[in-house]
Order: structure tokens, then C-alpha cells, then sequence
């Protein structure tokens, strides 16, 4: 699958950039199966510098500096843009932006405000995990070229809840 969304991508998004977006996507869900609550915050702040360097791509065709990825300058740019008002202008230049932007504010901001006692890294967890499944989502419905059929199978098992194999009880 990791193919098909490469090649899906890549048609619309620098396939440098996409790399590194499945690249990050991967590592999301990676941390969220291993409860890594610092690596998750890591690995989503990247995928939304790479999100947002994708969108920005589309709309000038100018590869950033994937390094150096500047998150609020960025989107502000995006969010300002002029667009044709379509729904899919919206999904992409309104929708996606703003998603990640909540992600790469949990990442940056929430997380020194969590209580000793009461640690929501765990709600976090669960939103950005989510919201990483649908921004990814959203990419493939804006720019397939496959059947629709075969589309809704790959967004489909993007967004599915995964049960984890082994689970693990308090009482060990």
C-alpha cells in the first residue's frame, strides 16, 4: 500500500516530500501502538511541517528546504492563499491546515501543561493518531486517480481501528 500512496501522491506533492510524509506517517503510528508519548509528539510535528510544505508545493510548485520548515509562517501563507472556493480547495487549503495546525500545537504547547498527577498525553495521543489517519486520507480522496472503489479500500483501511495483537492487562 505504502506504493500506491507514494505514486498516488506524487502526482500532485514532490515525491521528496511524500516520501517523508509517509515517512512521519509511519512513525505516528508506529509510537501510538508502542504508547511512545515523546516520539509521537516528534514524529506529528514533523508530518505536519511535511503537510504543510506538500500543500504549499501544490499551490507554487517551489520545493522548501524540508529542514528548515518555518510551521506558523507557513501556514499562515496557506491560509491566506486565494483559491477557486471549491470544496476541494477548501478540504485542501482550509481543513487540512487547520488539522495539522491543532496537531503541531498539542506537539509544541499542550504538553508542558499537563498536571503531574493527571498526564492527558493519552487523549493526545488518540487525536493526533486520528487526525494524522485523516489528513493522509484527505490526500488520497483529493488527488487518486485510481477507481473509486479501489480508493475507498485505501482510505479505508487508513482510518480502520487497529486492535493491537497482544494486549496488555494491570494485573499483568
Amino acid at each position: 500500500m505504502k506504493q500506491i500512496l507514494q505514486n498516488e501522491l506524487s502526482k500532485k506533492i514532490h515525491p521528496e516530500i511524500v516520501k517523508e510524509i509517509l515517512k512521519e506517517y509511519e512513525d505516528v503510528q508506529n509510537d501510538f501502538s508502542t504508547n511512545d508519548n515523546i516520539k509521537i509528539l516528534a514524529s506529528s510535528g514533523r508530518f505536519v511541517e511535511m503537510t504543510l510544505a506538500g500543500i504549499s508545493y501544490i499551490n507554487d510548485k517551489i520545493l522548501l528546504d524540508l529542514n528548515n520548515i518555518d510551521v506558523d509562517k507557513l501556514y499562515n501563507k496557506i491560509k491566506n492563499l486565494s483559491r477557486n472556493k471549491t470544496g476541494e480547495d477548501d478540504l485542501l487549503f482550509l481543513e487540512i491546515p487547520r488539522v495539522a495546525r491543532s496537531i503541531y500545537t498539542i506537539r509544541s504547547k499542550k504538553r508542558g501543561m499537563h498536571r503531574k498527577d493527571l498526564d492527558a498525553i493519552i487523549q493526545d495521543r488518540i487525536f493526533i493518531k486520528y487526525s494524522v489517519d485523516w489528513i493522509l486520507s484527505s490526500f488520497i480522496f483529493l488527488f487518486h486517480t485510481k477507481s473509486d472503489k479501489e480508493i475507498q479500500g485505501i482510505i479505508e483501511n487508513i482510518v480502520q481501528k487497529k486492535v493491537p495483537l497482544i494486549e496488555e492487562f494491570e494485573d499483568g
